[in-house]
């Protein structure tokens, strides 16, 4: 994979080993870094997928890009540990302070980055920045319970 975890060992597992989603609904195509409280991930979308309308991938969609890297990072960390990939337990509960800088065209790489800010018991705050050729796409938050 040639992608670094935490200390810069190679991640092992594959994106379709980390998420329960099958395609269409996995956006993500490889957890590209994963370190104890920050991931990032690489998406792209065809002209013809249903996330994409007008040319453009839908804001929801990226929304959702944040949330799988996110679910990702928490199945590989456990996993590098030696534990069991977390079934699929957790849930995306609130989203707030989401701004869209821009629209990201089919067809685009996207990059996903997640920050763990605090964790509130079972809830998980995490800010989360997405970005397209080096630009800012999204920035924003999500609440997890995991």
């Amino acid at each position: 994979m040639g992608t670094a975890f935490a200390g810069g060992a190679p991640l092992m597992h594959s994106i379709s080993e980390l998420l329960p989603q099958e395609p269409p609904m996995r956006f993500l195509e490889e957890l590209s870094t994963c370190s104890e409280s920050g991931a990032t991930a690489r998406a792209r979308f065809g002209a013809d997928d249903f996330a994409v309308h007008d040319g453009y991938v839908l804001e929801a969609v990226l929304v959702e890009c944040a949330a799988q890297t996110a679910a990702a990072a928490m199945a590989q960390r456990a996993l590098a540990g030696g534990g069991k990939k977390p079934g699929a337990d957790g849930m995306l509960v609130a989203v707030s302070h989401f701004n869209f800088e821009r629209r990201v065209s089919a067809g685009k790489v996207i990059e996903i980055s997640i920050q763990e800010e605090r964790r509130m018991g079972l809830m998980l705050l995490i800010s989360t920045r997405i970005t397209c050729e080096g630009e800012g796409v999204v920035t924003g938050e999500l609440m997890v319970y995991a």
